[in-house]
């Protein structure tokens, strides 16, 4: 029952951040992007207190990640001693700290510059600045404690929690495409046959990645190999595709979205097959992760990145997560799933 506390605990910590404005914004204007139920939605999430969320720690834990991947010895070092990983968590809770305060003076004087603020509040900026740089601690807190989908692995249910809190107004807006006729039933079965097929095969690469070593229990490298190399191929392509915009024009990014598409799909392989060469610290497995067990992960990531983006780009569907979101959305979904049966599965 734990894992199931632990995701409720969070689904609430969200929801009752998503309903604290930042302190210094118009009532009125507030109230309009709320809408007339005043309930959770996207536009309420943007201008609440949680509205970096876990995006600065996760953006620094993908950092180190890349110098895991680059860098096994970092691993070693890392396990060598409790001091050493907690000195490194310490790293990255700073770094995370201070991207949350770059990132939320953006989004404060964003807010001034649209007439969001208060006239007579004071000090907005830094007082945003100030919720949110606390949310980022509070969040880096709890993570820790989380033990979904495995120890060590909880920054990933803060990741999908707004996804998992803001599901029943995407279904709600989904229900009224179908009525309205904007959507049709061939359309929501062709979807509906995509998503289950990618749950299956999201599932199937958990069993595989347990089940690699001398038990079936995962490990943190075996969710790492599954859910990091989707999102940092991504991070790697935006970044291509902003240099290659920046120096040859914007005109061109219509005529490189394929290469684009193309290069993430590629590098998901390379990044997964990296995890070869991580050494294995936790010692529940036993031995590195064998080659043709990352590959046939490697092959159902791009199948799932790779659908999805098919599936938005051919159906008039309203919102599907990303690929990597998904993968992590069913990864944590399962691990608290097989948790509360603890007899089998991904017992962490």
């Amino acid at each position: 029952m734990r894992a199931v506390a632990e995701l409720i605990a969070v689904l609430l910590l969200f929801a009752l951040g998503y309903l604290i404005p930042l302190p210094g914004l118009d009532p009125d204007a507030v109230a309009r992007v709320a809408g007339p139920d005043g309930g959770l939605d996207q536009g309420m999430a943007r201008l609440s207190i949680f509205a970096l969320g876990a995006v600065p720690l996760y953006a620094v834990l993908s950092w180190l990640e890349f110098g895991r991947l680059i860098f096994p010895g970092l691993v070693r070092w890392q396990a060598a001693s409790d001091r050493n990983a907690v000195r490194l968590w310490r790293v990255v809770v700073v770094l995370a700290l201070a991207l949350s305060a770059m990132q939320a003076q953006g989004i404060a004087e964003a807010l001034q510059a649209m007439g969001m603020v208060d006239e007579t509040a004071g000090a907005f900026v830094p007082v945003a600045v100030s919720c949110c740089v606390g949310v980022t601690a509070l969040l880096a807190w709890v993570s820790g404690h989380i033990r979904l989908p495995c120890a060590g692995a909880g920054y990933w249910v803060l990741l999908v929690a707004p996804t998992l809190l803001l599901a029943p107004s995407s279904f709600l807006t989904t229900a009224e495409m179908f009525r309205i006729g904007a959507l049709s039933v061939r359309d929501g079965l062709t979807v509906g046959v995509f998503i289950a097929a990618a749950v299956a095969l999201i599932v199937y690469a958990n069993l595989l990645l347990a089940g690699a070593g001398s038990t079936r229990v995962p490990s943190l490298l075996s969710v790492s190999a599954l859910l990091w190399p989707p999102f940092l191929s991504t991070t790697v392509s935006n970044a291509v595709m902003g240099a290659y915009v920046e120096t040859w024009g914007s005109h061109t990014t219509g005529t490189i979205m394929g290469s684009k598409a193309a290069l993430e799909l590629v590098l998901i392989v390379l990044f997964t097959s990296l995890y070869r060469r991580m050494p294995v610290v936790e010692g529940e497995n036993g031995r590195c992760l064998p080659l043709p067990v990352l590959l046939t992960v490697a092959g159902i990531q791009v199948v799932v990145c790779a659908g999805r983006d098919l599936a938005m780009s051919h159906f008039n569907w309203p919102q599907i997560p990303s690929g990597p979101l998904l993968i992590v959305l069913v990864t944590v979904m399962w691990a608290c799933w097989a948790r509360l049966r603890h007899r089998q599965g991904m017992v962490c």
